[in-house]
């Protein structure tokens, strides 16, 4: 037919095809360099979160750090005067200068610290690297083992209002802490062993607390799990059983108590050695303190907790199996607490992530 088209015009040309070709491998490099780009624009704000963070962190303890001056100032300040006062050689007068000696070599080395903290500061704990393992099916208490627990939340009460007493002794504390410090102490004829740490939060005092109250049932520790399902109280009474490295078994009880501008959160434990470690136990009662930091958008947050250990029926060619069963309690409360303290600190990071992007869509 002389109205038909010649069949070069229907029919691509080897020229046409190549080009088509070869604008899809350009087409995709050009999505793969976009993805790329992104990522990497993304880790960037994930890190200048972190620098900003950390600044605000070292801030909140450098301004510690200045108010504690600041008393130790005042009280040289007082024992000057006393000292121009009271001019005599007698022996208390020589205790109230080596006292002030003393505060005021304490005082310069405070300074020293406030001018060093840049290098002085580090890191009290690393990111969790991989993503939180998925709840698993919930497993309850048989009913034995619910009426431990339940022993256990009724006696919290009373735990809560040991809270002001406890830590008293928290000025022994400095930023260049470690995150818990364990020490053996004697009260009353009973030997216990005392385990305290304290962290500087940089967030707000409100996303820390909720964010710490889904931490402490102890997520970590998966093996053999069960939970006590009878709490009255369940937004803020949680008691829980696992497994400790195969060896021993933790009944655990833990109760938050919400005030004005603090919440305390209290528990008791109780640790039962088996195998060669039959016959051992440990008794723990611990609180851990939030509030908001003397600075702003910081949040403090102090744990204390008291092992004792209890031994049935142990001979004495087994105490130091029996010492063994106790080390490994205190380095798994330890690696409670610094599991928390990252997992705390990873989860606050990210929500101070996510805020951001919601801003900027």
């Amino acid at each position: 037919m002389s109205g038909a088209l010649p069949l070069s015009k229907i029919t691509p040309t080897g020229d046409q095809s190549q080009s088509r070709a070869a604008a899809l491998p350009r087409a995709k490099c050009k999505q793969e360099a976009a993805e790329d780009l992104a990522q990497k624009e993304k880790r960037r704000l994930r890190d200048r979160i972190r620098r900003r963070k950390a600044n605000l962190r070292r801030n909140c303890e450098r301004e510690g750090l200045t108010l504690e001056i600041q008393k130790l100032s005042e009280q040289v300040d007082i024992l000057k005067r006393t000292t121009h006062k009271n001019i005599s050689s007698s022996a208390p007068k020589v205790q109230e200068k080596k006292l002030l000696q003393a505060l005021t070599d304490e005082r310069r080395l405070l300074r020293e610290e406030v001018r060093k903290q840049a290098g002085l500061i580090r890191d009290m704990q690393e990111r969790i690297q991989r993503q939180f393992d998925g709840e698993e099916s919930i497993t309850y208490l048989k009913h034995s083992e619910s009426l431990l627990i339940q022993q256990y939340i009724t006696e919290l009460v009373d735990v809560y209002k040991r809270t002001a007493s406890v830590f008293s002794f928290s000025t022994q504390w400095t930023p260049q802490s470690p995150i818990v410090k364990t020490t053996r102490e004697m009260q009353n004829g009973t030997e216990f062993f005392q385990s305290y740490g304290r962290q500087i939060m940089p967030f707000e005092y409100g996303q820390t607390c909720h964010h710490l109250w889904r931490l402490v049932l102890l997520g970590h520790r998966q093996e053999d799990r069960r939970f006590y399902r009878d709490a009255q109280d369940p937004e803020n009474i949680l008691g829980v059983r696992c497994r400790l490295r195969g060896s021993s078994v933790v009944h655990f009880a833990i109760r938050r108590f919400e005030e004005k501008d603090r919440t305390v959160l209290v528990w008791r434990a109780l640790t039962e050695g088996e195998g060669i470690f039959s016959g051992m136990y440990t008794d723990e009662t611990g609180w851990c303190k939030v509030h908001s930091a003397e600075m702003n958008s910081c949040t403090t947050v102090e744990t204390c907790s008291r092992v004792v250990p209890m031994h049935f029926g142990v001979s004495a060619s087994r105490l130091g199996v029996a010492e063994q069963f106790i080390s490994i309690v205190l380095k798994s409360n330890e690696e409670d607490i610094e599991q928390i303290a990252m997992k705390l600190d990873k989860l606050l990071l990210d929500e101070a992530l996510e805020h951001i992007h919601l801003e900027s869509e």
